[in-house]
């Protein structure tokens, strides 16, 4: 819009227009000639009337705009609605439109004069519109802030240079409001700030400018330290209350945000920038006065831990600044530095409430990462370790997924030495570790502080957190084992009680002997035992770990866990113990192979030597002690299918054992890894015709093609031979003559067929159940011109079609059978009926 209408007489027109109303906002105190009280930059105005406040500042006798005057009147109206109305009708006469006087908002009705007021007369109206901002910057309406924040952007950016004279007072209000709690306030005020100063060495001149003031101010707004000690007291208890917290987070924040950005391009080392000098001196002492913040960092207020925060990782990021403030070359600062080092590594690390978790975790890592030598100023073995495990066994207050990943790196840069240190039984129980072993070092004491974390995880609510805690527990192990086993005094009792502490008392009892859980936890483990077994400066610890698995597996699989080495009573195996042996052993073998396929890192077969063969031969046991044990026979079938003969034995106590075994899946896959042990499986299974069926079938299914003829023997031969003929009782004849058609030789099967055409014409193959048999041998034709097969299997296959003929002759008589006799009631049904009508009819006749 054009910034004038119709020249000076127009501008003159419009401003005698508003007199009236204007002389009204001059008596209230907005008006040009009028005095202003000076009130707190932070504060409210409090129950005194702006009129009675004294605005010390020549460019307040400048006489403002009628216009402005009428509409900065209505910004401290008590209304909301009228407050926003006034900031929207204030930009709109800034920037030259035509707006309404407020009708009932306490201005008149005329309009305002459309026209873009000069910087010169914006520039008049500051002195008004700082007092007015310092109410508005903390009012309990989200709205009037952010819209406030927007009319600042106007206001001070249309007053250009004259905006110079009141910076000082107005930069306090402003400062505090760009570090608003909440974000959108913040973003429009800090907008507001940068467009006005558009480079960040303007803006850090315009802080230095008005440092003093900014410090005061803000030191002055801390020691407010409750809702009724603030000037302005209006509203209810909870609006002083939010408005109370408000002004102590937005201050506590702007501290952080001066140190960040008013030194820029400052040279402490030059005489000439003695002002940035004089800033940080007076930045320090502000920091001081707060008790470096610590009294805000322990705040019960979430908003305020939050704040201090903030302000202490805008702190220690400030390069030089932090140098000069807490740097540990710095004179005079060693107080100050103890405490932001404390606030900043332990106190932070009590925090309890999820939101502030991104926070925390940001100050709690970047802190020792920018000042390594934080250690000679918090001790981490009695501070920081134990608020640690305290915020890990809570399950991280509910918000895991925020905290786990920050484990690992935080770690990483505690002292080595407070990790290793083995804690005695007296520190232990002082920190409340009562499960903690009497050598466990305090990373032991971490791990097993998220163990107990990820066990309150355990819920189909916080999967999430469960899986995030149990990432931390697999990092942290292997960390442990890894890296930091190399600063212990003893690398292999650090190394021992680790995975003692970790793993043997905690993770694989919870893996192997329970099934509340799913397989994530299992997998975890799987995964950090093929490291732990692949990595050969790990080799010691590998193979006491394994030791100890594979004797607690043994256990578990005879049902003697809780109770070890106590194997009275029947030597047999546990079904439900056995099932999750296998199940291990299984995900073992996977994790193995992932591992290989990542890293290309083999270690040799170290599933087989380390687990699967004591298990192997202590369940070989059972099934020699007891052939019937199903659970024994099914986990060494589950050995041998995965690893083959090399975890079993093959002399004379294994023949035995393979005559009088008694599972088709154990003598499948013993028979399948050790082919030379078919010959006395057979010998013990010629009579046992539903067994050996049984392993044929399972022997087919492992094998080729190509190796259906690798299982023919002339004991098998024999066997089938004498199941066709009728010499092999059992109700498996059938089965076994069917999975043995594959494997016998030439001659057997034209002995085989030749038998079962007899058995078939003798019409006995029901009661002998060769019946299927015989038609699975019947068809596909034999291959090959081996004499004899041909006329055998035309015998065969003509005695099934006559058997067939036969059956479909007496099908045909019983049908014909049923036919007439079912003709024969229905002829003596109709002659009934008929003699019935026919009696009825003549007694009708005789009637009649």
């Amino acid at each position: 819009p054009p910034r004038r209408e119709g020249g000076l007489m127009g501008k003159d027109k419009a401003k005698k227009a508003g007199q009236a109303s204007a002389a009204g906002a001059r008596a209230s105190g907005f008006g040009g000639g009028g005095s202003f009280g000076g009130i707190g930059f932070g504060g409210y105005s409090g129950a005194q009337s702006l009129s009675s406040q004294t605005y010390d500042d020549a460019a307040g006798a400048v006489e403002v705009d009628d216009d402005l005057a009428r509409v900065m009147a209505r910004l401290v109206k008590h209304n909301t609605a009228t407050r926003l109305k006034a900031l929207a009708d204030l930009v709109d006469v800034c920037e030259g439109r035509a707006c309404g006087g407020g009708g009932g908002g306490g201005g008149d009705a005329s309009a305002s004069a459309p026209y873009a007021r000069s910087p010169e007369e914006l520039a008049a109206a500051l002195p008004q519109w700082t007092l007015a901002y310092r109410r508005l910057h903390l009012d309990n309406s989200l709205a009037v802030r952010v819209a406030s924040a927007k009319a600042m952007a106007v206001v001070a950016g249309g007053a250009g240079k004259g905006l110079g004279k009141h910076l000082r007072r107005l930069a306090p209000s402003w400062w505090f409001a760009a570090h608003d709690p909440d974000e959108t306030v913040a973003r429009e005020a800090l907008g507001a700030f940068e467009s006005v100063f558009p480079t960040d060495a303007k803006r850090a001149n315009a802080l230095l400018f008005a440092h003093a003031e900014i410090l005061d101010q803000a030191s002055e707004n801390l020691l407010v330290g409750s809702p009724d000690a603030m000037p302005h007291r209006e509203g209810t208890a909870d609006e002083r209350a939010e408005r109370h917290e408000r002004l102590l987070a937005s201050t506590v924040r702007a501290i952080g945000g001066f140190a960040k950005c008013a030194f820029v391009g400052a040279d402490f080392e030059k005489a000439e920038d003695e002002k940035a000098s004089a800033a940080l001196e007076k930045l320090g002492a502000c920091i001081d006065a707060a008790g470096c913040l610590g009294p805000f960092v322990r705040s019960p207020a979430p908003a305020l831990r939050r704040a201090a925060y903030v302000a202490l990782m805008d702190v220690i990021s400030s390069g030089a600044v932090a140098d000069r403030l807490i740097g540990s070359e710095a004179r005079g600062v060693g107080d100050r530095r103890k405490k932001i080092a404390r606030s900043c590594v332990a106190t932070a690390l009590e925090e309890t409430d999820g939101s502030n978790f991104s926070a925390v975790w940001e100050l709690v890592v970047t802190y020792p990462q920018a000042r390594p030598g934080c250690w000679d100023d918090v001790d981490a073995g009695t501070e920081v370790i134990p608020a640690l495990k305290s915020h890990l066994a809570s399950g991280c207050h509910g918000n895991a997924i925020a905290s786990a990943p920050s484990i690992l790196p935080f770690l990483s840069l505690l002292p080595p030495r407070a990790l290793t240190d083995v804690r005695s039984d007296a520190t232990n129980q002082a920190a409340g570790d009562s499960k903690s072993a009497s050598n466990a070092s305090a990373l032991a004491d971490v791990l097993a502080a998220a163990w107990e974390g990820w066990k309150l995880c355990c819920t189909p609510s916080r999967a999430d957190d469960a899986a995030a805690l149990l990432r931390c527990q697999r990092e942290g192990l292997l960390y442990g084992l890894i890296v930091l086993a190399e600063s212990a005094t003893d690398p292999s009792a650090f190394r021992a009680g680790l995975v003692s502490a970790s793993v043997l008392d905690r993770w694989a009892p919870e893996c192997m002997a329970t099934a509340t859980h799913g397989d994530v936890e299992r997998r975890a483990l799987c995964e950090v035992l093929a490291t732990i077994s692949c990595k050969p400066e790990l080799d010691a610890v590998a193979g006491t770990t394994w030791a100890s698995l594979a004797s607690r597996a043994v256990d578990l699989c005879m049902g003697n866990v809780g109770n070890v080495g106590n194997k009275t009573g029947s030597y047999k195996m546990d079904p439900a113990g056995a099932a999750r042996v296998v199940t291990f052993h299984r995900c073992l073998l996977d994790a193995a192979e992932q591992r290989r396929m990542k890293t290309g890192e083999d270690g040799g077969d170290w599933v087989r030597e380390r687990f699967a063969k004591p298990i192997a031969n202590a369940a070989l046991e059972c099934v020699a002690a007891n052939p019937e044990d199903a659970a024994a026979a099914d986990v060494v079938a589950a050995m041998v299918r995965s690893h083959g003969a090399s975890c079993l034995s093959t002399d004379e106590a294994m023949r035995g054992l393979v005559r009088a075994c008694e599972s088709p899946a154990l003598l499948a896959a013993v028979v399948s890894a050790a082919p030379e042990l078919w010959d006395d499986a057979l010998s013990s299974l010629s009579s046992k015709a539903g067994t050996l069926a049984d392993v044929l079938l399972r022997l087919s299914l492992t094998g080729g093609v190509d190796d259906e003829k690798r299982w023919g023997r002339v004991r098998l031969d024999e066997a089938v031979i004498g199941a066709a003929g009728g010499g092999v009782d059992g109700s498996g004849v059938g089965a076994l003559l069917i999975a043995a058609a594959p494997h016998v030789s030439s001659d057997a099967a034209v002995e085989v067929m030749t038998r079962l055409a007899a058995t078939v014409r003798r019409g006995d193959a029901a009661a002998a159940g060769t019946r299927d048999a015989a038609g699975a041998w019947a068809w596909p034709p034999p291959d090959g011109d081996r004499a004899g097969a041909r006329e055998a299997w035309e015998d065969l296959f003509e005695a099934l079609f006559l058997e067939h003929l036969t059956s479909c002759e007496s099908h045909e008589d019983e049908i014909d059978a049923n036919g007439y006799s079912s003709s024969s009631d229905g002829e003596e049904s109709i002659e009934n009926d008929g003699s019935s009508s026919m009696g009825g009819d003549d007694d009708d006749d005789d009637d009649d």
